[in-house]
């Protein structure tokens, strides 16, 4: 049977744990919502910087905490689902690229734990885990447009004018996560002094 003071420092470590994961999931809200202010105007889905933190923060934070705090970015800068549920349904249903909002927590969860899945990984790896998160936003954010337009005319609007722009965020992203984990890495290695 555990004593007293054991009890207490499991439950301060516990609370210490969830205060640092609601301060991550408000930072990278933050972060999205910054990363979603510098657009490119492009009709009917503009260009942003928000996949590139929305991946870095995966990246950061792993699967579950990336994914939440992509949640956060939706519900509070993005799509007011705390004012009432009626409104956010249509404006879901009426609005064009609501299919890639939907794939934001989706796709940071799949970079978040295909990082997390492997311990030791390549660079190689690192792209892979951004292609997929890519692959799920072209997907659901192409299925989105689908109610608006052909299947053809959603690849042609929501998928092709895209493809260079991404390349060039896949690549920063990749390089900004691979210098964050690999100071991740050597912070390990020294441990706690």
């Amino acid at each position: 049977m555990k004593s007293f003071s054991e009890v207490i420092s499991i439950f301060e470590n516990k609370v210490q744990a969830h205060v640092w994961s609601v301060f991550q999931v408000l930072a990278g809200g933050l972060l999205i919502f910054i990363g979603s202010r510098i657009v490119i105007p492009l009709y009917p889905v503009p260009v942003t910087t928000q996949t590139c933190m929305i991946f870095l923060i995966a990246l950061i934070q792993g699967g579950r905490v990336g994914a939440c705090s992509t949640l956060f970015y939706l519900t509070v800068f993005r799509v007011p689902l705390l004012f009432s549920w009626q409104y956010s349904i249509n404006y879901f249903c009426c609005y064009p690229a609501s299919g890639y909002l939907i794939a934001f927590p989706l796709a940071a969860f799949v970079v978040g734990k295909m990082m997390e899945m492997r311990e030791k990984y390549s660079p190689l790896w690192l792209i892979v885990s951004l292609f997929v998160g890519h692959c799920v936003l072209y997907l659901l954010g192409a299925l989105g447009l689908m109610r608006f337009m052909s299947c053809r005319q959603s690849v042609m609007v929501g998928i092709l004018p895209f493809l260079f722009v991404d390349g060039i965020k896949l690549l920063l992203t990749a390089i900004l996560g691979e210098l964050w984990l690999s100071v991740k890495r050597r912070g390990y290695r020294r441990g706690p002094r």
